[in-house]
């Protein structure tokens, strides 16, 4: 619960200092208030592929809400065991204004989480949950409206079921890298 806390207070902090930090943007800046942003990403190893996508719009100056949807697919090739999660997540971004086309950000999110596993050694079992995120990033504008970032966080899921491996760490550090296009 601390951790929720503090997830919160940071993001009211920076809701009311985004106005301030933010002003002198150039008029053609990407991160302007007024603006879309379209982003997706994906990955994969030997045991799981995951794809995203979202959107989100800056309210003000360098501050963006949006939402995000994300599939991931677990397939243990040890065992006939699979694991899905559709993760649902609402976020706020602030971006930094540094230097022309190079953006650092911090981003919290609150997420819904639907996991989904089964196999032929395991019953078919389903849970929902809630979760919390903080951490930083960059985006990197290739030009003035198509984008690559990175970033790298902590998530805390609350009530895990005690079947999941996430009840056993429900802090769980997350990275991605994505592509978009702002408008």
């Amino acid at each position: 619960m601390r951790f929720s806390l503090g997830l919160l207070a940071a993001l009211i902090l920076l809701a009311a200092t985004a106005p301030a930090l933010a002003q002198g943007l150039e008029e053609n800046s990407p991160i302007r208030a007024g603006r879309f942003s379209f982003s997706g990403g994906g990955g994969f190893s030997q045991e799981s592929f995951t794809i995203s996508a979202g959107v989100g719009y800056f309210v003000l100056d360098g501050l963006m809400p949006g939402v995000r949807y994300r599939y991931t697919r677990f397939n243990d090739r040890h065992i006939d065991d699979k694991v899905s999660l559709h993760d649902l997540n609402a976020y706020l971004r602030y971006y930094l204004d540094v230097a022309p086309g190079f953006y650092p950000f911090l981003v919290g999110d609150v997420g819904y989480l639907k996991m989904l596993e089964w196999g032929e050694d395991v019953e078919n079992r389903m849970a929902e949950m809630f979760s919390v995120m903080g951490g930083a990033g960059v985006a990197y504008y290739l030009s003035s409206h198509f984008y690559i970032d990175v970033f790298a966080g902590m998530r805390h899921y609350l009530d895990p079921p005690t079947w999941s491996y996430l009840h056993a760490e429900p802090n769980q550090f997350e990275w991605g890298m994505g592509f978009g296009a702002a408008f």
